[in-house]
């Protein structure tokens, strides 16, 4: 109890050994040898009871002890963190430009980049008093790093300015490296400044949310009355889209279901791109393509189930020229029961 106390007093995680440990290690040496005199006294009115007193704190610290034991084989890093650890550093040297990793920031260094402050190195002087810290407000608002590695966690609580002048381009190479000590989080997602992203050639965009749901038909609850800017409660960040807003249908989590038409749009060129993430379930969570009355394409996410956006490409030139509109689909209430779309482009063969 009193090592819980000093852990939830000092603002601690369960490396700091002090006020975890140390604290009650003291408690429990102050308070044994009075257990011992309690048992052994003459004067206890009932030794079982006495003792039976004495003997559950003692299971309870040993229980403690063998879970807190030392185990240096845990610290030793394996095959497999030693790669998973190149290849983020190789990950991040392909990066042109300055790197921030907030929360692992040798990395950085180790992938030839300046090393920067570390995360609790802001929360630190700002936690119980607010204290400008040089340059941090400068560097968000200029958006000064050419990308940012945030772990498994929401970088909107832990550094907010960061979170909306960035956006996530993509998960880190799968094998992330293995954390040892401290806070439990690894290195996710690569985060990149949130501007205009120029389009492939001869593409078009269609529809990227950025203006809301302006002239969509919404049903359900599902898509919500505007796209997201971030991830809803219940639902890891998205990845893979560009600018500020998504289409997602996570408002009211996973078991909420809708649907969402687009406007009409002609299908002046060869092909259709839709990026798409969230559940592989085809029959329950799909994009359709409608021409006049006829559905004439529909997919799900492809691959497994993930919050990356990935590409949906359908040849629309037997309807060149023809107004078409978009539904996206959700009617499953489930695990993973929810799509998440943005950037629908029109691509153009180049003529030859």
């Amino acid at each position: 109890m009193v090592g819980a106390i000093g852990w939830g007093t000092e603002f601690a995680h369960f490396n700091a050994y002090m006020p975890a440990l140390l604290h009650g290690g003291l408690a429990v040496g102050a308070a044994l040898p009075a257990l011992a005199a309690c048992v052994t006294s003459e004067a206890a009115p009932r030794p079982r009871r006495a003792l039976l007193a004495a003997g559950v704190p003692l299971v309870i610290i040993g229980v403690t002890l063998v879970q807190a034991r030392w185990r240096p084989a845990t610290f030793v890093p394996t095959a497999a963190d030693r790669a998973a650890g190149d290849a983020l550093i190789a990950e991040l040297a392909a990066v042109d430009g300055e790197v921030w990793v907030p929360y692992h920031p040798w990395y950085a260094r180790l992938a030839g980049k300046a090393p920067m402050v570390h995360r609790m190195g802001l929360r630190d002087v700002t936690a119980r008093k607010p204290r400008p810290v040089a340059g941090v407000d400068d560097a968000a608002r200029r958006q000064r790093f050419a990308a940012i590695v945030f772990d498994n966690r929401p970088p909107f609580d832990d550094l907010p300015a960061f979170a909306r002048g960035y956006r996530p381009e993509r998960a880190l190479t799968p094998g992330r490296p293995r954390v040892y000590s401290g806070a439990k989080v690894v290195p996710e997602a690569l985060w990149v400044p949130n501007r205009p992203v120029p389009l492939p050639p001869n593409t078009t965009a269609v529809f990227d949310f950025e203006s809301g749901f302006a002239g969509w038909e919404l049903r359900g609850s599902a898509w919500g009355r505007s796209p997201a800017t971030r991830a809803n409660p219940g639902q890891s960040q998205p990845r893979g889209y560009t600018g500020r807003a998504f289409a997602t249908s996570t408002f009211g989590r996973d078991a909420a279901t809708g649907s969402a038409r687009s406007p009409r749009f002609d299908l002046d060129g060869d092909e259709l791109v839709v990026h798409v993430g969230g559940g592989t379930d085809a029959a329950a969570l799909r994009v359709e393509l409608w021409v006049g009355d006829e559905l004439v394409r529909a997919s799900g996410v492809p691959g497994t189930a993930s919050e990356d956006l990935r590409p949906v490409t359908w040849d629309v030139r037997p309807w060149r020229g023809k107004a078409a509109r978009l539904v996206l689909v959700d009617e499953a209430t489930g695990v993973w029961g929810h799509l998440t779309v943005d950037d629908v482009w029109l691509v153009r063969a180049p003529t030859r």
